[in-house]
């Protein structure tokens, strides 16, 4: 009869040696691709270089899961040079499982390096012959097909997220690609330069660490800005590439951005700081929003009280509100903007300002005119932006009477005294 394990006939080896010992012998595929084994390597190069051809078959079946371990590592030595031929005879000899772990994991940090292409290959003969099903075959196999059709490796694998769901952490879990590693970074760049709205919404994480890592972003910023819809852009992600590299207001700004992406961003920007002032004055930002394209500039001025003061620049021309004007904002030329536009608002009456009702029945025009955004005000304020921004024709009294006199001067001398 067994005796039972707690009355002292048995006793458990150490169990923390044990997993040493297995360790030494068997390393996880991270802890191979860190471990500096340069060493080891040149002695097993040179141990291999002189062994007669009749002695390799034995030599390979001798060789430790360690050492066989080391000889793939050896093929990436420069010291392995014209003995490659013979180190990868070895390797074919004691070709495993594992062995195909290993190389995935190699080819994650290393997909660039020559040795790679042919370790690849090496794995997916083997592959197919011993009907392999494991995640890293999987991605053998396609890397394999890349470089037979110079496809590159990370727009094939970008293309396989994309048909797996397009979520990259799933993607990378799911075929044992490190995050950390070169090619899972490959990837994340080629997916986000190609992918749709869901691409971003799902791996929001992702871009937003690219934006801040400094490097190039270049074409994810072109395909997140240029193939989304402005109402389909993600908060965060904007929020994130303006706190980086600000807004493109000048045109020196993100150089490598083409110019109809930035217009297009900068739209969006202007729209935001619109929303964020006129929370509860939907006629404003409805209004507003429908200038968009002729916008320069819109930004919210500090004061001491309140939310500020909104500046909405058109170029030849700016519009002011306050917290407290309520239906009306301000109109006003660059020239007068600096004199009557003081840091807490406007130094003359409004009260007694021109309306834009004046500017279009009486044809009269101020430095500064008030815009009433009341009822019929609104009709007014747009068909004074339309001329100001030459988006209608100009057919009040003056300008017809202007116009007359020019046709008649064309018509002929004596015709313009009539």
């Amino acid at each position: 009869m067994m005796k039972p394990l707690c009355d002292g006939g048995y006793k458990a080896p150490n169990l923390a040696k044990c997993l040493d010992d297995i360790s030494v012998r068997f390393r996880l595929p991270d802890e191979l691709i860190r471990e500096d084994r340069g060493a080891d390597a040149g002695r097993l190069i040179e141990e291999i270089s002189s062994l007669q051809e009749s002695d390799v078959r034995s030599y390979a079946a001798r060789m430790s899961s360690r050492e066989v371990e080391t000889l793939l590592l050896s093929l990436f030595d420069d010291r392995a040079g014209r003995r490659r031929e013979r180190l990868e005879r070895l390797l074919l000899l004691r070709f495993s499982k594992r062995i195909v772990v290993l190389i995935w994991a190699l080819f994650a940090y290393h997909y660039k390096a020559p040795v790679m292409e042919r370790l690849a290959t090496m794995a997916a003969v083997y592959i197919e012959a011993n009907d392999l099903d494991i995640p890293q075959a999987l991605m053998l196999n396609a890397a394999a097909e890349c470089r037979s059709s110079s496809v590159e490796v990370e727009e094939a694998l970008a293309e396989e997220v994309d048909r797996d769901g397009g979520h990259l952490n799933g993607f990378f879990r799911k075929y044992e690609l490190p995050g950390e590693s070169p090619l899972a970074a490959a990837v994340v760049k080629r997916f986000l330069s190609s992918c749709g709205r869901k691409g971003f919404t799902l791996n929001e994480g992702w871009a937003l660490q690219l934006i801040r890592s400094g490097e190039p972003v270049d074409a994810i910023l072109e395909n997140y800005i240029g193939s989304l819809d402005e109402h389909d852009y993600i908060l965060k992600i904007n929020l994130c590439i303006i706190d980086t590299m600000g807004r493109p207001v000048r045109p020196e700004d993100w150089p490598g951005i083409s110019g109809r992406c930035r217009q297009k961003f900068l739209r969006w920007c202007f729209y935001k700081e619109l929303q964020d002032y006129y929370t509860g004055n939907q006629v404003k930002l409805r209004f507003f929003s429908g200038y968009l394209p002729h916008v320069k500039d819109a930004r919210r001025i500090a004061q001491d009280e309140g939310p500020g003061m909104m500046v909405v620049d058109f170029g030849e021309f700016k519009i002011i509100d306050t917290a407290g004007d309520g239906d009306y904002s301000f109109l006003c030329d660059n020239a007068g903007f600096g004199r009557i536009w003081g840091d807490e608002g406007p130094v003359a009456e409004t009260e007694k300002l021109m309306g834009a009702r004046e500017y279009i029945l009486e044809d009269v025009q101020d430095e500064m005119t008030r815009l009433s955004f009341h009822a019929v005000g609104t009709l007014y304020a747009k068909e004074m932006l339309d001329i100001l921004l030459g988006l209608i024709p100009d057919t009040r009294a003056s300008q017809r009477l202007l116009a007359s006199k020019s046709a008649l001067r064309r018509a002929g001398p004596g015709l313009e005294a009539l």
